[in-house]
């Protein structure tokens, strides 16, 4: 739900600012039934070719994504 309310909110003010990127941890189930742990980094943006786009990067979760300030 969360994902929802920020992709309305970027696309309501037209943010594509890089970071406001939203960053959010899911685990899902394979297959198999193990448990995946996976981690999604999604930002909305603007492109002239293409339009209105979100782009998302699924991670694995064991990988660190830390901001540098």
């Amino acid at each position: 739900m969360e994902a929802q309310k920020a992709i309305k909110l970027q696309l309501k003010s037209r943010d594509t600012d890089p970071d406001k990127s939203l960053f959010l941890n899911y685990r899902v189930k394979a297959k198999s039934g193990k448990i995946l742990h996976l981690s999604t980094l999604g930002r909305y943006v603007e492109d002239s070719y293409y339009g209105d786009v979100f782009v998302i990067f699924v991670l694995p979760d064991d990988l660190s994504m830390k901001r540098k300030k």
